[in-house]
């Protein structure tokens, strides 16, 4: 902005900024509040610079495409235009009423007893939810009991509260129901961190909607894409924004605030106005000078935030819906809570499943992460661990999780994002206090410090509907509104400061005392520091002292380090060399493969396995082997291999030996492939004087082990008992038509689930010697536009097919152009196999009649200034400054804007009587454009 004077040259030789800037007012974060209190500022004539630690704007909204969908990874709900929501009014107005749907479309389901019960509830499902009486008190809990202040202590958990109420505890079976579908689905944290009462004065003045929230329908429309265009987009424009800037430092024991972002540069202004999260607030990632209030500190400490993530899945199906179309789903492992914003996203053909692990949930998840090595590795790691989960949720769709996962998929993990570090604002024990919520750490926080140069504003700042983007946008709102009560002066932005007196800050990598064993090797982690002017000095850092691993005791080892204004800063570290012992078990390798499979009778033959210690070697001599086979018998033996070292660690080790079915029975299907349909029909012969009666048919994926009742029980499709010696079953005990897939028949003795003889194998589906899929045609190149009278050259097009191969040749074109008339036409590509599949496409040729669209008048702000009698126009042209631009009525537009050189400026001083509601600015290549006039 300003240039440091000439006069200050000489002072700052050794203190000058990397890069200066002076503003009226500093945003510090390009998120909803940072952005609304910019907006609000700018149409109250003010200079702002915006600065974003991350390198793109609108904080935690977040649009991803997966697939062909936009999907949110940030803010997804909308809320009736109640409460003053200016984002309901906003979208509408710019898309139409149609631009939201209802939300959550389907089905409420619960996860029960290790997910033998799953319940639904909707009135054709097997197990219903209304007829669960712990399902129901959930229902009692969410709708009519916590949000009454009176039932709750002010020093009680939610946890506490719910336990004392309804008797139920961590251990209790619907415990989940309460901690990942409410406490995490609504509040993004875990039932013992939130203050019941607290959270009671919360929701009771909660005044934004009662009506369920809305969502955006287009599926090609997401949440961040439409604030861009309705707003976001005009207040970049208008405004300086800084990315990939973190701010470590807000200086305001000068005159003037002066603010520091980590690579050292400066910015000077009257006021800033902080909107970073919770989480930042409560790491200090930001260095205020002097220290904030102690009241302002209590009040960001005394709001909760908590780790979470959102985890968004694509499938080739919508594996789920065993009993209907779901809405919201609650797990009972680490998926937590699901649902499926593919359903209200009209027109999309993708099957997505979104996923919302959060508190002690998404605290475990980060633990997988950085297990498998964090990045890309350790997001793998977390959808692994949520596909796990919902393998084993629906007990109709085993293992389906996995196995229509597309392997796409995107994790945002807000608690462990550096610069949001929690998801948003909730109640804990002493949020609120007293019996309303008038006496809450959320006003206290609004409060203005640094005699008004310093304005605190986010979604956790906002007392009746926090934790939103509408309650984020009146922050913001209410935040530059004050600045603008205590500045008003516009335009008159502060000088910048002198000398760097304050010392840079060493930050040790790793904890300031350390031990390592006798003899080992020692690695220094080292250290980082920064400076409020030089940004990262740690290459600067000097490093005294040393570790003698050999010798016993305690060593220091000190860092030193210096900005460039010779300000310094020291730090030590004490390492311990102690005694070593040891601890690590022997570890046991079995010669031969873990798992073995024996022939009915056939012997054992043991193979061993061999021994190795880290401090003794080689002791397989020292192995004991326990556990016999009986090949006479079949069923599953185990033998154990154990082995200790001199220091007494015991490693062990285990295989696993199967003895197969007794021979000589067999089962034999009629076919080997079935027509979907078609009856099954099963021979089968059971040798001589057996007692094995009866027959049960199994998917081949979900074979039960030998005598698992349980299994078997759960999986079985088909069974029916046999009827003497030999025979075919047709006529089953239940049903005889399967859907398509591969199955294995097993024969068992009377009353149990011992297998007897060789399984019969089959599978229902369609001949997959018949060719069905049609040919694939492809363009070369796509729609053209030509001007009038320009040849149509035909680009032609290419053709495959999954039997016959490359069928270009084939290709018939249809359809002409002619280029004399202007219009659009059409031309048609159509093919078909040896098989009688075909296929089609088509390519759109449009001819122009080669006359130039108007350019676009962009007009900033119209704004009349009582105080002055001045009517202030902004505006300018897509087409650039050379375009001359008039105003209605009062003429031709010639200032260059002093700060904004690609726009023009003009004043016009009038009576308030005479100011019109309108302005119309039109430009010499045809654009125009209609703003009212803004009264200040």
């Amino acid at each position: 902005k300003l240039a440091i004077p000439v006069i200050l040259t000489s002072m700052l030789t050794q203190h000058a900024w990397a890069k200066s800037t002076t503003h009226d007012v500093v945003v510090v974060g390009a998120g909803s509040a940072g952005l609304y209190a910019a907006k609000t500022l700018i149409n109250d004539g003010y200079d702002v610079l915006i600065i974003e630690a991350t390198d793109v704007i609108g904080g935690r909204v977040k649009s991803h495409t997966l697939g062909s969908t936009r999907i949110e990874m940030g803010a997804e709900e909308h809320y009736l235009a109640t409460g003053n929501n200016p984002v309901w009014t906003a979208l509408r107005s710019e898309y139409g009423n149609s631009v939201y749907v209802d939300s959550y479309q389907g089905s409420y389901v619960y996860s029960m007893d290790n997910s033998t019960n799953t319940c639904w509830d909707n009135n054709t499902a097997v197990i219903k939810c209304s007829n669960d009486n712990d399902v129901v008190d959930t229902d009692d809990v969410f709708e009519n009991w916590y949000w009454e202040p009176s039932n709750h202590n002010t020093t009680d958990t939610m946890a506490e509260s719910i336990e004392r109420e309804y008797g139920v505890d961590s251990g209790h079976r619907a415990y989940h129901l309460y901690n990942e579908g409410w406490a995490g689905g609504n509040y993004a944290t875990s039932l013992d961190k939130i203050g019941a009462k607290a959270l009671a004065l919360q929701d009771y003045e909660w005044d934004l909607s009662d009506g369920d929230p809305k969502v955006i329908g287009d599926k090609d429309l997401g949440y961040l894409d439409a604030l861009k265009t309705v707003w976001w987009d005009d207040v970049v424009a208008n405004s300086d924004l800084l990315l990939n800037s973190p701010v470590v430092g807000i200086d305001t024991s000068g005159d003037d605030v002066i603010v520091t972002v980590a690579n050292g540069d400066l910015h000077a202004a009257r006021q800033v106005i902080v909107t970073v999260s919770i989480g930042v607030l409560q790491a200090e990632i930001i260095d205020f000078t002097p220290d904030l209030p102690a009241a302002t500190v209590s009040a960001y400490n005394g709001i909760g935030i908590d780790m979470g993530m959102k985890v968004a899945m694509r499938f080739s199906s919508k594996w789920w819906e065993t009993e209907g179309a779901l809405s919201w789903l609650v797990t009972e492992g680490l998926a937590s809570a699901c649902w499926v914003p593919s359903d209200y996203k009209i027109g999309s053909t993708d099957n997505i499943l979104m996923c919302y692990p959060m508190g002690d949930n998404a605290t475990t998840m980060n633990a997988i992460a950085a297990a498998a090595g964090g990045g890309a590795a350790g997001d793998t790691a977390i959808v692994n661990a949520i596909l796990a989960d919902l393998d084993v949720t629906f007990p109709q769709a085993l293992g389906q999780a996995s196995a229509t996962y597309l392997g796409d998929s995107v994790v945002q993990n807000w608690g462990a994002a550096p610069y949001t570090r929690g998801v948003y604002g909730y109640a804990k024990i002493g949020t609120f206090t007293g019996n309303n919520n008038n006496n809450s750490k959320r006003l206290d926080l609004q409060a203005a410090v640094a005699n008004n140069r310093i304005f605190f504003a986010g979604e956790a700042s906002h007392n009746t509907h926090p934790a939103t983007v509408v309650g984020a946008l009146h922050e913001g709102e209410r935040a530059g509104n004050k600045v603008d009560q205590v500045n008003g002066n516009p335009n008159n932005p502060p000088t910048l400061p002198g000398p760097d007196v304050t010392d840079p800050v060493i930050t040790l990598n790793g904890n300031a005392t350390m031990s390592v064993v006798q003899f080992s090797a020692f690695t220094d982690p080292g250290a980082t520091a920064s400076d409020n002017r030089d940004g990262d000095i740690s290459g600067s850092i000097q490093v005294s002292g040393s570790v003698d691993t050999n010798t016993l005791g305690d060593y220091t080892l000190t860092y030193t380090v210096s900005d460039a204004a010779g300000n310094s800063d020291v730090a030590t570290r004490v390492v311990t060399v102690s005694e070593y012992v040891d601890t690590v078990a022997p570890v046991i390798t079995l010669i031969g493969a873990s798992s073995v499979t024996l022939e009915f009778n056939e012997a054992y033959v043991e193979q061993g396995a061999t021994a190795d210690d880290n401090d003794d070697g080689d002791i397989t001599a020292n192995i004991q082997t326990s556990g016999t086979v009986d090949s006479s018998t079949s069923g599953t033996y185990t033998i154990t291999y154990t082995v200790s070292d001199a220091a007494g660690n015991e490693g062990t080790a285990t295989r696993s030996v199967t003895v197969g079915p007794e021979p000589g029975i067999t089962l034999i299907p009629s076919k080997s492939l079935y027509a979907p349909g078609e009856a099954i029909a099963i021979e089968y012969t059971e040798g001589s004087g057996s007692n094995r009666d009866w027959i049960g048919v199994y998917p081949a994926d979900s074979v039960p082990a030998n005598g698992d009742s349980g299994a078997a029980e759960a999986n079985i499709t088909l069974w029916s008992y046999t009827n003497g010696n030999a025979g075919t079953i047709t006529n089953w005990q239940n049903s005889s038509i399967l859907p398509e897939g591969d199955y294995v028949a097993i024969l068992f003795s009377n009353d149990s689930y011992n297998f007897y003889g060789e399984k019969g194998y089959f599978s229902v589906g369609t001949d997959p010697s018949q060719d069905v899929t049609a040919p694939v045609i492809t363009l070369n190149g796509g729609s053209v536009t030509l001007d009038l009278n320009e040849a149509y050259v035909e680009a032609g097009a290419t053709a495959s097919d999954d039997t016959d191969g490359d069928i270009s040749a084939s290709i018939q074109i249809s359809g002409s152009v002619d280029s004399s008339t202007v219009g659009t036409y059409t031309i048609t590509y159509s093919v078909s196999d040896a098989a009688g599949n075909s296929a089609s496409t088509t390519r759109s040729v449009t001819v122009n009649d080669g006359v130039v669209d108007p350019d676009t008048v962009i007009v900033g702000s119209v704004i009349y200034l009582q105080s002055k009698g001045r009517l202030v126009i902004i505006a300018r042209s897509s087409d650039g400054t050379d375009v001359e631009l008039t105003v209605e009525g009062y003429g031709v537009m010639d200032t260059i804007h002093p700060k904004k050189p690609d726009r023009y400026r003009m004043f016009l001083y009038l009576d308030q009587a005479d100011v019109p509601s309108s302005v119309t600015i039109t430009s010499e290549n045809g654009g125009t454009f209609t703003k009212n006039v803004t009264i200040k």
